[in-house]
């Protein structure tokens, strides 16, 4: 990690009020000096591709269910069926 300074008169006047005039401020980076180097673009598109399809899986799952549900509820599935249906969305979900 590397180590900065930071001018007292950048500070909001509440933070300079604790320090003396004549303070030099440094902090230390939280982010690492070769952090380029570890996020490649094809990596950070990679990692949305792959957000993106498990969102978009989670959705199908989700409507899939809601339907099963409301079918459930209007009385076009019994139990057991309700529940066989919603067993074998949720493998399905849960393989991919």
């Amino acid at each position: 990690m590397n180590t900065s300074k930071i001018n007292l008169e950048d500070l909001p006047q509440e933070i300079q009020d604790l320090f003396d005039k004549d303070d030099e401020l440094e902090f230390e980076s939280l982010i690492p000096d070769d952090l380029p180097s570890l996020i490649s673009s094809e990596g950070y598109v990679e990692g949305r591709m792959q957000s993106a399809r498990k969102m978009l899986k989670h959705r199908k799952y989700s409507l899939e269910m809601k339907v099963l549900y409301e079918k459930y509820e209007s009385g076009k599935l019994d139990g057991t069926q309700a529940k066989k249906l919603m067993e074998r969305a949720r493998q399905r979900y849960e393989e991919d």
